[in-house]
This record gives structure tokens, sequence and C-alpha cells, in this order.
């Protein structure tokens, strides 16, 4: 390691923001993971987001255990609001986020916290490995390596192109500056997305970020998460998220002196794929509802297929999608019933 973390009392404070919503069962270990970080000094804020379940309980729990634990209690708001409300109360220098089932390496703090002021960038970030079970967990930790491999910077315009627009858009597996936070937020009432606006929202005000090649994140594939879970009317939100972030993204890209012509075509092309794609998976998740289910939700089905055909009315290009989305959109656009009826066959059949 780099960073010996001797002499701790001289290291800044970082705040650990855990959004918690019926929790009971995962709060634990992900708190362990978070008391288990070779740095030094920090603050973990467990925010109670409705839960309906034990996890209450388990926040006082914890905090009798551990002075540097912070209890916030809310209605239930949503993530977006958990993490605003912890972001208000954050004492820390510097911020990170860790979502209530999943868990980071021992070292994941550290390295982030000698990287970002190596470079004296705004935030540093790094990769995550899925686990869905203990054992995966455990031999995610043993593979990743923290080691003393400097991580890349990207400026403002690297950030966006080729970060954001990259499908790094999460908000967890990075630390921040809380200076950069200042005027930043969450957008609230959103359950799909709202990580990736946080980041779009953030852009304006980043100088230079830096990505270090380490896997220290530990993400629970969860079952009952919400990209699982049957189609609900919040999943028109990653529909909602990427309009939103193609508007706000258009107008940086054409503000931006020092973006070529063909970055900003780019720009527009990887938008147009980000916001289509996001079209056909809720379309597809309205086609794994039985009959009467979908046609409850019709008016769902016909937005989709209104905004699809709105896309490819404007001139958006297929270019940066691939051959099997290239088709689903045609057949979409064209037949919505028949492709809907057809991707449902086809998700049944495969279970």
């Amino acid at each position: 390691m780099a960073v010996t973390m001797q002499g701790r009392e001289k290291y800044p404070l970082i705040s650990v923001i855990v959004p918690a919503h019926n929790a009971q069962e995962y709060l634990e270990g992900c708190v362990d993971s978070i008391l288990g970080q070779t740095y030094r000094p920090l603050e973990i804020l467990l925010v109670n987001d409705g839960s309906k379940d034990q996890t209450a309980q388990v926040c006082q729990k914890l905090k009798g255990l551990h002075e540097n634990i912070v209890v916030i209690t809310m209605e239930d708001k949503g993530v977006s609001a958990a993490r605003n409300a912890g972001l208000a109360r954050a004492q820390g220098a510097y911020v990170t986020f860790v979502d209530m089932d999943d868990r980071i390496h021992p070292q994941l703090l550290e390295v982030l916290y000698r990287e970002l002021t190596r470079t004296k960038s705004d935030l540093a970030g790094c990769r995550f490995f899925a686990w869905s079970r203990l054992q995966e967990w455990e031999q995610g930790v043993r593979r990743a390596c923290a080691g003393e491999k400097e991580g890349r910077v990207f400026t403002q315009k690297e950030f966006v192109l080729q970060g954001i627009l990259q499908n790094d858009t999460r908000c967890w597996s990075k630390l921040y500056q809380k200076e950069l936070l200042q005027s930043v937020r969450f957008r609230e009432g959103l359950t799909i997305g709202e990580d990736m606006l946080f980041l779009v929202d953030l852009a304006p005000h980043l100088t230079r970020a830096v990505s270090v090649d380490f896997a220290g994140y530990g993400y629970f594939q969860n079952p009952d998460g919400a990209m699982n879970r049957k189609f609900v009317p919040a999943y028109m939100d990653q529909i909602r998220c990427w309009k939103i972030a193609g508007e706000q993204l258009s107008v940086w890209a054409g503000a931006q002196g020092g973006l070529t012509q063909q970055e900003r075509e780019e720009v527009r092309a990887v938008l147009a794929a980000r916001l289509m794609t996001g079209i056909l998976l809720t379309a597809g998740k309205l086609a794994e509802l039985e009959g009467k289910e979908r046609r409850a939700n019709r008016p769902y089905v016909q937005d989709c297929h209104r905004q699809l055909r709105q896309c490819l009315r404007q001139g958006a290009p297929t270019v940066r999608l691939d051959r099997g989305y290239r088709w689903k959109v045609k057949v979409f656009a064209a037949f919505p019933a028949g492709y809907l009826w057809l991707y449902g066959c086809w998700k049944r059949g495969r279970k």
C-alpha cells in the first residue's frame, strides 16, 4: 500500500452515507465492511427511509455499538431523498455512498483518498464486482488488488464522454470532495436513473476526476432489487431520466468550446442510444406481464411507443445501438403489439 494510515489523527473525516429501506437482512454486513476500512476517521450515516421491517432496530443496535454511527429516520421518500438527508447531516470533508445491500473492500476508501489527494481531483472512482453469495463476495475481495498503480485522471470533458456516456453512471464506488456537492443534490421522486442524473448535474462543477483500476466495491445482485421486479409505473423513470440527461448534456456539449464537431455528434448518438434502450427495456418489462395486467398498463405501452416514434421522427441516430437493438427499434416502432407478444413469449419460454 502507498498509504500506511499512520498518524491517523491528521487525516480528514470521510462521511459514508447508507440509505436503508427494509434492509434488515443486509445492513449489518454492509456496515461491517465499512467499519473494517483501513482508512480513519469515518462517520457512518444510516438513513432509515420509512422501513416496515426491523431496519430501525438494526440501526439503533449498530449505533449503540459504534460511536461513529449516526442514525437518521425519515418517512418513505425514496433513495434520492435519503441520500440528500445524509448529505445535509454529513460532517466530513469527503463523502461517499454505499447502498444498503452492498459491501466495500477494506482498502477502498484508503485507495480512493490516496488518489484523490495525489491528483488534486474533485472525485475518485474505481471499478466494482458483482456478487450474490457470500462465497462470491469473499472471492471478490481476495481477487481485488489495490497495489501501487496510479489512477487515470479525467478532465471534465473526458468525465462526460468517457465516463457517464460509457455507462459509468453510478454514484457509489466514488469518493467526493464535499465542496463539490454544495450546490448538487439527488433529484427526488425518481427510482431508476437518479444516480446517473446526479453525475450529470455534478459534471459542470467538476474540474478533474481520477479513476483507479481497482475492483473495490462489491455490488450485491439482489433478487428483490428494482430492476428484477415486474413492471411498475416507476420503470418509466429510466426513460424520463435519459430525456432529462439528454437535454442537459446537449446544452453542455453546445457550450463546450473544446468539443469537436465529431465529439458533439458522438454525444448526440450515444444519448439517442441510451434513450431508445431505456424505452425498449421498459417495453420489455411490460411484455413480461400477463394479458390482463398488460391491458391494464396499456397507456404505458402507448407512451413507450409514442416516445420511440418521436425519437425516430427527430432523426435520432441508431449507430450506437447494436444490431439486436436496431432490429428491436424497427419492430417495436412498426408493430408494438406484435413485438410485445413475441418478446413476452420468448421471455416466458426462458423461465
